[in-house]
């Protein structure tokens, strides 16, 4: 069917794809209302990209991309949010050797400022199962403590 010269690849005796990515993806993004959030109040994610790449010899075959909900990062408890993991391009096709594919991150995230941590998880049909941490930090605008200092607080 598919890469006929590569027959350690099709007899299945050497498992030899790899999928790799980043060791973690770190988020930061302004809330401009700051302590005045309410916790239902979501704000949109500006959409981020990142990698990952077939490291081995072999093509394999992305089964499915996930993300976990997102949670607060000190207590583990879920926080309102609707993220979404794309593929930036159709993955039903192999991914030969040392090729990559961007996966995009966006959706919802709370405007309410604090660190928040959820997992991106990525399975081969071959069974490889790749998790990347991903780190959200949403601060406070810098004018809320500006006006905090004018006020005199």
């Amino acid at each position: 069917m598919f890469y006929q010269h590569a027959g350690d690849c099709m007899s299945g005796e050497l498992k030899n794809a790899s999928i790799a990515g980043p060791q973690g993806v770190n988020l930061r993004q302004v809330s401009w209302l700051g302590p005045l959030a309410s916790p239902g109040r979501p704000m949109a994610l500006a959409p981020v990209r990142f990698g990952i790449v077939n490291g081995g010899r072999c093509p394999c075959y992305i089964e499915t991309v996930s993300i976990d909900p997102l949670s607060f990062a000190g207590t583990g408890t879920v926080a309102q949010a609707q993220m979404a993991l794309q593929p930036a391009a159709d993955f039903s096709a192999p991914l030969p050797p040392g090729a990559s594919i961007d996966l995009v991150l966006s959706g919802t995230i709370p405007s309410r400022p604090g660190s928040y941590s959820t997992t991106v998880r990525v399975l081969t049909r071959d069974g490889d199962a790749l998790a990347i941490p991903v780190a959200l930090t949403v601060p406070a605008s810098p004018v809320w403590g500006v006006a905090a200092m004018l006020v005199g607080l």
